[in-house]
């Protein structure tokens, strides 16, 4: 029992108490290290009404506003009237000697007024200290308005920086959000065009033979295609004359279906989505075998009809899967030869 405690006390871990004077508060360490922008507008201001939200700077504020009224006030009493403030009358002052005119009629100055204008200056000299303790208030006002100002500065710029931030997260979900719709938008006109391949292909129908439709008259055609070429003369004349001949079954049975596949082919080529093949995977893993070999014989004859169809087919590999069962060696190398694009089964 006792040694099980021991272990469980060894195996605990220790909780050290943290002395009072160095204890944070997680707030305030979160707030540290958050950037500027990001900290509560309240905590960044704080720092800068620091001044004038104490209760002590506003009686030093007050206290010197009032000592500086007063003493401009003695300063201009004694220059027009001679007159000293009543906290100022033990100096030992000379007797009146009223000069003016207006001191003489008594409309200024009173019987305590001291000395003339001449012995009043240098007196009045000695309030200059006022002078220069309003200019060192002014400048130390003006200094800290530009601290104020550079501290403002520096918030409005780190406002800045984060509606920058903000629009440009806002630009990138905009175009996020255009791909995407332009995504989905190209999806539904893919499906759906295959959609219509299976369609147009399960209605193709083999001259002569109503029986035979859909993929059956496909292969129809090139078992056709087949049998009249058993060498590489049959391959190259053939694609010498493929366009051009007046009658060629396997092409006018499966010219419009070829140009539909070559249309949706051309539309992925076209397109500006990411990752186009996955699209065209998509396309060669729907053709036939039969297909395969029609788009060939279409695409790669040597008249001018085909040369568009030739640049699409190697641009984007139709013929990647095209396999040429039961044809002769000598046609496989034929049709290497003039295809050289990428082939799983050639």
């Amino acid at each position: 029992m006792h040694r099980a405690c021991l272990l469980r006390r060894a195996t605990c871990p220790l909780h050290l108490p943290t002395p009072r004077g160095n204890r944070v508060s997680r707030t305030s360490i979160r707030s540290a290290d958050m950037p500027k922008s990001e900290q509560p507008k309240d905590q960044r201001t704080k720092r800068n009404a620091l001044l004038l939200s104490s209760p002590w700077a506003w009686i030093i504020f007050i206290g010197l506003t009032i000592l500086i009224i007063c003493l401009w006030w003695a300063n201009a009493r004694y220059a027009v009237t001679g007159e000293l403030p009543y906290l100022l009358s033990y100096f030992d002052t000379p007797e009146p000697q009223p000069q003016s005119i207006l001191e003489r009629l008594g409309i200024l100055g009173t019987p305590q007024a001291v000395g003339g204008y001449s012995e009043r200056g240098p007196t009045g000299d000695t309030f200059g200290i006022v002078n220069s303790l309003f200019a060192g208030l002014a400048f130390l006002g003006l200094f800290y308005a530009i601290l104020l100002q550079r501290e403002e500065l520096s918030t409005v710029k780190d406002e800045r920086d984060d509606t920058r931030e903000i629009l440009e997260k806002q630009e990138d979900n905009i175009t996020a959000q255009t791909k995407q719709l332009g995504k989905q938008a190209f999806e539904t006109s893919f499906y759906n065009a295959l959609d219509l391949l299976f369609k147009h292909r399960e209605q193709l129908l083999h001259p002569g033979k109503t029986n035979i439709r859909g993929s059956a008259a496909l292969a129809r055609y090139v078992k056709d295609l087949r049998d009249k070429t058993t060498s590489a003369l049959h391959v190259s004349n053939l694609l010498t004359g493929y366009w051009a001949a007046p009658r060629n079954e396997p092409r006018d049975g499966s010219v419009d279906y070829i140009r539909f596949v070559m249309m949706i082919s051309e539309m992925i080529e076209k397109s500006e989505i990411d990752n186009k093949e996955i699209y065209r995977e998509i396309l060669r893993s729907q053709l036939l075998d039969s297909d395969l070999v029609l788009i060939f014989f279409a695409a790669f004859s040597k008249e001018v009809q085909s040369s568009a169809w030739r640049q699409l087919v190697i641009e984007s590999n139709l013929l990647k899967y095209i396999a040429l069962r039961d044809w002769t060696s000598d046609c496989k190398e034929c049709i290497k030869e003039v295809y050289d694009g990428e082939t799983m089964y050639l």
